[in-house]
This record gives structure tokens, C-alpha cells and sequence, in this order.
């Protein structure tokens, strides 16, 4: 879990609220809450503020995707899983 996951469990916060606060689908919030999925810059900077910076870009540095099927690389790559 990622610490976007723990800040969410801790607040009682759920996928749908989360969501609809930081305007993404709440299937993506469950994806950033389990590492499936690493969000784009411009989600990141709306996590912080909707967090009150307690979970910022930072938080994500380091975090390797879990392995998905379908792969992808990082925020707007063309990279899949297997080419990682």
C-alpha cells in the first residue's frame, strides 16, 4: 500500500470521495491506493492540496508499479511492464 493508501485509511476516506475530490475515477484512486498505477503530475499536485501536503510527489518517488496486466511505464510513457 502506498502512503496516499494509509492517509486514506486513516481519514476514513473512501475511493469515491477521494475521487470525486481530486476529479479522477475512483477505480484510479484504488489503483494510486495499491501502487498498480503512479499518478501524473498534474494528479499529484492535487493529492498534496487535497491532503494538505501530508501526501506529495514525493510520496511516489521510488515507488515501483506493482505488476499489472497490460504494463505501462511511467506518466505519459509508451513503455510497457516488460520493457521496464
Amino acid at each position: 500500500m502506498t502512503k496516499l493508501g494509509t492517509w486514506l485509511d486513516a481519514q476514513g476516506i473512501t475511493d469515491e470521495e477521494f475521487g470525486k475530490a481530486i476529479k479522477v475515477h475512483p477505480k484510479s484512486v484504488w489503483r494510486y491506493r495499491r501502487g498498480d498505477r503512479i499518478p501524473t503530475w498534474d494528479v499529484m499536485s492535487r493529492i498534496a492540496v487535497a491532503t494538505n501536503h501530508e501526501v506529495t510527489a514525493n510520496d511516489w518517488m521510488g515507488v515501483k508499479r506493482r505488476s499489472v496486466a497490460g504494463g505501462g511505464g511511467s506518466p505519459g510513457s509508451s513503455r510497457t511492464a516488460a520493457a521496464q
